[in-house]
């Protein structure tokens, strides 16, 4: 039988790290790596539920920002592939002088890894999958 995760905004958790505002969260998929760290009560308990797992470098969520909500400025050391799945906002990748976009549902980018990215809603909330994974190819 397949696992399922179930991620829809029912199923959210605020963001309990400081920066990101009015910005929530489902955690669908994670490294084997993080249960191997972690009791699967304690992941449970985190995450709101058990995350799929997979033996890969990659980690998938589901991001709800409602109204007037921001993913603070930032980077990561991995790419991170966004997809617009609800909602419109804003991005702004690759520091305060880049030019700020628009994008809705329906809108997908690529967030390099090592460049600064944020992301805001105005009035209406945005809906978002991001998709971080490694950028070392595995070897075949």
């Amino acid at each position: 039988m397949v696992e399922i995760r179930q991620f829809g905004p029912d199923k959210k958790q605020p963001v309990p790290t400081p920066g990101p505002v009015n910005l929530s969260a489902v955690i669908i998929q994670l490294p084997d790596i993080v249960r191997e760290k972690m009791p699967e009560e304690k992941l449970k308990e985190r995450f709101g539920g058990l995350p799929l797992f997979l033996n890969r470098d990659v980690a998938v969520a589901a991001l709800y920002l409602d109204p007037h909500g921001e993913i603070n400025e930032h980077d990561s050391d991995q790419p991170t592939l966004l997809l617009v799945i609800g909602g419109s906002g804003f991005v702004q990748v690759g520091g305060a002088t880049a030019p700020v976009q628009a994008v809705k549902a329906g809108d997908a980018m690529l967030w390099p890894a090592h460049v600064l990215h944020k992301a805001w809603a105005e009035d209406e909330p945005m809906q978002m999958i991001t998709i971080e994974y490694s950028a070392e190819e595995n070897p075949s």
